[in-house]
């Protein structure tokens, strides 16, 4: 028999696992050596054999599956709904989701093994979401940041590649968990990120981010600590197991029904409809009064308007929280507004004009609606892609405004789910005014959603110099302003449908914020503590009252305003008197993530104090206050001579 020296020297070198066997020993391997890893002498190793082409395919399944699972969790965490809301469309999610990685499996089962194909599927997946976000928020990272990202997307294919083409041996459960552990860390940061808002350079360095990096890390190390300790069957055993509790636990509350009070409803009490609309401050409110002769005319010179509304904050999922619950303060379901009408006997329900969104506070209502089907579909991320790029390449250009929701499609679902005759609790925010402005006028709606684009790219998402982007501008401007006609038509509509039940009804027209347009020099309505985001319209239509257009001056948060509202008609109180529904308040306080305000009504001022992590974005359209903190003028109107309310027929 031939030594090994001799072996090797005529030419013939043992191979890793003979060398091992003659030795004794087990052959000691790095991560990133280019030997061949034998693999575990387990059931793993026979698993992950490619002769197995049955295995192959049915682990692809079971990875197309948990693709699936990170989404949906991906989406509950958003405060999004999933499964419930898919209808028939979760068929063909489904169907993507196990497709995809099956195609691939049958494509290169014959070549690679299970651990490489599974890692062409995750590499796949994450070029997909990596791509995504890119694209989503590539003008707010800024072209070093969002060099930086696609250099380091690069550099991972290129070592998936080398994985894949054999040239270079790692250990495939680093590869894949790396790739799970960054996706799971780009969605904490950019669903945070979208929470709080700011630059994103400037927020890559927040505590909180760095945080979350962290744990990311020590979690991704642990994994491979215990994947090169335990048997790899333990460890998916274990991952399963957490896997099925994380999906169970998110499936049951998701499912939770609303929690409406099973009463006996009172026959007097009227329908209560809050009518929101996104972006709409109290003076573009004042002007398309003016200008209508439908229904919004019949509102305001019937309706009582509180005049010195505050809006409850500058971010809209913030703001619609607040006026679920009745205040920032409360987060209890039974003491909110819609815990309170459910008490009395009502059915309730909220309708959300942006796809896929859950705001908190979504569970206290009967019914929540975000979108149906293909709407709640889209917001996975291989559907996403696809639908972007066909839209793409069909129409030249992405829809811009794709993830909202047509205001008649919310109210045709309103209309159908008000078939029972106990009185109803309804909250819609409309999202018409919504950027990129679209009135249904268009008459050229191609080169208007060219001048659109530029106006987000340019100006909207980034803020821009205003001289230069003059002409810009004042088309944006005048583009919302041709939307406002829109509102009188969806009132009109919400009014058929009130009126329809043969029912008293109370509508209160209200909105989140208003909208800049250079003002301040800001876009928006996220950056700055000034009248024209925080004025907001406040006005009650009563079907059984004529108020003249009577006015209520007193100074409140607009959360506030709506709570002694509805209790004031859910305890039937129903002549609204002006003067005598809210409690003069002689100042106000606002918070939101840019600091907190304080609006004086005898000083006619906001006194504001912007947060720490927020002074770095001073002079931008996300913080337009040049100081930390300061004073503006903030005017507070007075009222003419009050008037009683008329009974009507």
């Amino acid at each position: 028999m031939r030594s090994q020296e001799d072996c090797i020297c005529g030419g013939y070198r043992p191979s890793t696992r003979e060398s091992s066997e003659q030795t004794g020993r087990r052959p000691k391997l790095s991560p990133l050596s280019s030997q061949n890893d034998p693999g575990p002498s387990s059931v793993f190793a026979r698993i992950s054999d490619r002769s197995d082409r049955t295995t192959l395919l049915v682990w692809s399944l079971f990875f197309g599956l948990g693709l699936l699972l990170i989404e949906s969790i991906y989406l509950y965490c958003k405060q999004g709904p999933f499964f419930g809301a898919l209808g028939y469309w979760g068929v063909p999610l489904t169907a993507a989701y196990l497709g995809v990685p099956l195609l691939l499996a049958l494509l290169v089962g014959g070549r690679v093994s299970l651990w490489k194909a599974l890692v062409i599927i995750a590499v796949i997946f994450y070029g997909i979401e990596s791509t995504k976000m890119f694209v989503i928020s590539a003008p707010l990272l800024g072209s070093p940041t969002a060099l930086s990202a696609f250099v380091l997307v690069s550099l991972l294919m290129f070592v998936a590649l080398l994985f894949i083409s054999k040239r270079l041996s790692l250990d495939p459960s680093i590869l894949v968990w790396f790739v799970w552990v960054y996706n799971a860390s780009c969605y904490a940061v950019g669903f945070q990120w979208r929470t709080v808002g700011g630059d994103m350079a400037v927020f890559l360095r927040s505590p909180s981010v760095l945080a979350i990096v962290a744990v990311g890390a020590i979690g991704f190390l642990c994994v491979v600590w215990i994947s090169r300790q335990a048997r790899r069957s333990v460890v998916a055993g274990a991952l399963g197991l957490a896997t099925a509790t994380v999906v169970v636990t998110v499936m049951a509350g998701s499912a939770s029904a609303g929690r409406g009070v099973e009463s006996a409803a009172d026959d007097r009490l009227p329908d209560i409809y809050i009518a929101s609309f996104d972006a709409l401050g109290r003076e573009d409110f004042d002007r398309c009064c003016a200008a209508s002769d439908g229904a919004a005319a019949r509102i305001c010179s019937r309706g009582l308007h509180f005049e010195n509304i505050v809006a409850d904050g500058l971010a809209t999922y913030e703001i619609l929280r607040a006026n679920t619950y009745g205040g920032r303060s409360n987060s209890s379901c039974e003491d909110s507004l819609v815990g309170l009408a459910a008490a009395h006997g009502y059915d309730t329900s909220m309708w959300l004009g942006r796809k896929g969104v859950r705001i908190e506070g979504a569970d206290c209502y009967d019914h929540y609606f975000s979108g149906r089907g293909r709407d709640i579909a889209t917001r996975f991320a291989l559907p996403a892609v696809t639908d972007h790029v066909w839209k793409a390449l069909y129409s030249g250009r992405a829809d811009s405004r794709e993830e909202f929701i047509e205001s008649q499609t919310m109210l045709s679902e309103l209309s159908a789910r008000l078939s029972s005759q106990r009185p109803h609790f309804a909250y819609l925010h409309f999202l018409d005014l919504h950027a990129p402005y679209r009135p249904s006028s268009l008459t050229e709606p191609s080169a208007h959603d060219e001048k659109m684009d530029r106006f987000m790219r340019s100006c909207y998402r980034v803020g821009c110099d205003l001289s230069a982007n003059e002409a810009l501008i004042a088309y944006a401007k005048l583009s919302f302003e041709r939307s406002l006609p829109d509102i009188d038509r969806h009132l009109s509509q919400l009014l058929e449908i009130a009126e329809s039940r043969e029912r008293p009804y109370v509508l209160i027209v209200t909105a989140d914020h208003g909208e800049l347009f250079g003002q301040y020099d800001g876009f928006g309505h996220t950056g700055g503590f000034v009248p024209e985001l925080l004025s907001v319209p406040f006005v009650v239509y009563d079907s059984r009252y004529d108020y003249r257009a009577s006015q209520d001056c007193a100074l409140a948060l607009s959360s506030s305003a709506l709570q002694s509202l509805v209790q004031r008609t859910l305890a039937n109180d129903l002549e609204l008197e002006p003067g005598t529904l809210l409690d003069p308040a002689s100042s106000v306080e606002v918070h939101d993530s840019l600091g907190v305000a304080t609006i004086v009504a005898r000083s006619e001022e906001i006194q504001f104090r912007i947060s720490e992590r927020m002074l770095e974005q001073s002079g931008t359209s996300r913080n337009v206050h040049l100081q930390r903190e300061g004073t503006l003028h903030y005017p507070v109107r007075s009222c003419a001579e009050e008037m009683k309310p008329e009974l009507t027929d």
